[in-house]
């Protein structure tokens, strides 16, 4: 969704984060601003550009999400293996939190130049 005109990215961030996982307040403010992914999305009027702001947060373990919305079906605890595959088969996330994901294992270095897409993944961000 767009940036509401009375938040910015990281009050978003905050709103979003307890609506969409139940993250509380406090956790969420302490996220570390990674970026902005650019985009473009197809609408029925053409290609419009899109722009997301990117946060790292690591979560307690004993942390549990629990959608408050409605939006999210549900949650599945991952391994960084598994998220991976996911995002290879392309279908089971949103396009645009692929590009996140994506972003997040470069940055994060488990995905690196011995993988064969390492430069058009890393080319495509950009």
């Amino acid at each position: 969704s767009d940036l509401p005109l009375d938040l910015d990215p990281l009050g978003c961030l905050v709103k979003e984060a307890q609506e969409e996982a139940g993250i509380p307040p406090t956790l969420a403010r302490s996220a570390t601003a990674a970026g902005r992914l650019s985009y473009g999305v197809e609408t029925p009027a053409g290609l419009s550009p899109a722009t997301m702001f990117v946060y790292d947060r690591t979560l307690p373990v004993v942390f549990k999400p629990g959608n408050r919305d409605g939006e999210i079906s549900d949650f599945a605890l991952l391994t960084l293996q598994g998220v991976r595959a996911k995002v290879a088969a392309g279908r089971d996330f949103k396009p645009n939190a692929n590009l996140v994901v994506i972003d997040f294992l470069l940055r994060h270095r488990h995905i690196t130049a011995k993988d064969p897409d390492f430069e058009a993944l890393k080319a495509g961000l950009r």
